[in-house]
Parts: C-alpha cells; structure tokens; sequence
C-alpha cells in the first residue's frame, strides 16, 4: 500500500491514491486555504493596490461582520487600515532605494576577492 498524502494547507491525511489527492486538491476548502496561505506572503505595495481598487463594503461598516468573510469582493479595512498599509508600502520602497548592490557583493566578498570588471562602477 502507498503512503498518505499530508495537505500542508489543510492539516489533513489523505488515503493513497492519486484520486483521493486530486478530489481534495480540487476543493473549495483547499483552495480557499492555499490562497490564504501565500496572502500572507504579499507584498504591501500589492495589497495596497487591491484594496485600494475595492469599495467599502456596506455590511462591514454597518454590522462589522460580512457573510463573505475573506472572499468577499469588497474591503473590509477601515481607513486607519489604509493609511497604515501606505506607510508599510513607503518603508519597503526606501528600503530596496537605499539597498546599495555593490557594497553587498564587496562585503560578501570580503576574503580578498578580486570583483569582475563588470560589477565595479
């Protein structure tokens, strides 16, 4: 008998089988927790631009809680959301403009290396 398949995304075990795992990789749950998984991942500048491309969402503000949950087409962050995600994004920015390439190779390279003619400036 072959191994079970364990879903990182789901906590689950699977029986064998390659049906079992393509069943359960086609599922709604799975999917839903996948995504959930890389969002976490995203960079804020990117969230900034899809939250900023959503409307409020009316049953969010009005009861604080939305049938949709996470896969509702609106947003649900607040304004203070927003201008905290802007300072975020800002942060990130000056930090990969203040990221200086070469002092990183040289300190990288510190054993006396001798850096090609094409990364010296």
């Amino acid at each position: 008998m072959g191994r079970k398949y364990y879903c990182d995304y789901c906590d689950k075990r699977l029986p064998p089988g390659s049906n079992h795992r393509k069943n359960h990789n086609r599922g709604s749950q799975h999917i839903n927790n996948k995504l959930f998984y890389y969002l976490q991942f995203q960079d804020p500048v990117e969230i900034l631009i899809n939250e900023r491309l959503k409307k409020n969402c009316i049953k969010w503000t009005q009861s604080n809680s939305c049938l949709f949950g996470n896969n509702c087409k609106f947003s649900h962050r607040s304004s203070y959301e927003l201008i905290q995600l802007i300072e975020q994004a800002k942060q990130n920015l000056n930090n990969q403009n203040n990221f200086d390439v070469h002092r990183w190779i040289q300190r990288k390279l510190s054993n006396g290396s001798i850096l090609p003619e094409s990364l010296v400036s």
